[in-house]
């Protein structure tokens, strides 16, 4: 369920991008591979637009922090 859901939020995503004026977004194909997905969007839309764009990476640092924290206390 959510492998399908992951591709098509990574398409709207790619369409979305496509409709402001993007010419050429992080392919959606690699929303199923998120870590690659999330740093290569990144990185599309900093060069489009400068300073901006880097709130996906942070949430990817605070998540894998979060999880290292938890597993940590678990194990």
């Amino acid at each position: 369920m959510s492998f399908g859901a992951t591709g098509v939020l990574g398409y709207l995503d790619w369409r979305k991008l496509r409709g402001v004026g993007v010419v050429r977004p992080f392919h959606w194909i690699w929303a199923f591979l998120p870590t690659v997905y999330v740093i290569g969007r990144t990185t599309v839309i900093r060069k489009v637009a400068p300073r901006r764009g880097l709130a996906p990476v942070w949430v990817l640092i605070a998540s894998f922090l979060l999880i290292a924290l938890y597993l940590n206390h678990v194990i």
